[in-house]
């Protein structure tokens, strides 16, 4: 993948965002470091990006309608605006929590799915908060090629 521009160390921060878009920012800040970064960048991951090396973004996976809260251990359904037979998985990703270059939220869950059809999938939510602490979490819904929709922000818990 693409090196950032700026060396990103101590005090550093690198979060994925709802689009899947990764932005970093900070390195340094400590004073006499040989390198303070007072700057962000946005980091574009190659799988936001059609696989033919045209170099345009790839067509992406969209939700049409999702719950904004779910319980632990019960079904839900997402209404696509595209093709829901293309999707092959329903991620979980909690909202960053980064400091000193760690996100100490870090988790990555998938969701199972029930059924699908070409409008709307139904998955079943995480057991129990021992998988998934309460608290806001990015869903992803992500397609056989890997692409992911924008996120839908929801609570667990």
């Amino acid at each position: 993948m693409a090196n950032a521009d700026k060396p990103r160390n101590y005090h550093s921060v690198s979060m994925l965002l709802p689009d899947g878009r990764v932005w970093t920012a900070g390195g340094g800040g400590c004073g006499n470091c040989s390198v303070n970064q007072q700057s962000a960048q946005i980091f574009y991951p190659p799988y936001l990006f059609k696989k033919d090396s045209s170099g345009l973004l790839a067509d992406r996976p969209r939700v049409a309608s999702a719950t904004s809260t779910m319980a632990y251990n019960s079904s839900y359904t997402l209404t696509m605006a595209t093709d829901g037979l293309a999707i092959s998985r329903v991620s979980l990703i909690p909202l960053g929590s980064v400091t000193h270059a760690f996100n100490m939220n870090q988790r990555y869950l998938t969701l199972p799915i029930n059924s699908k059809t070409l409008s709307s999938l139904t998955v079943t939510s995480p057991a129990n908060s021992r998988i998934a602490p309460p608290g806001y979490y990015m869903m992803f819904a992500v397609n056989s090629s890997g692409v992911p929709s924008v996120a839908r922000i929801i609570k667990i818990g």
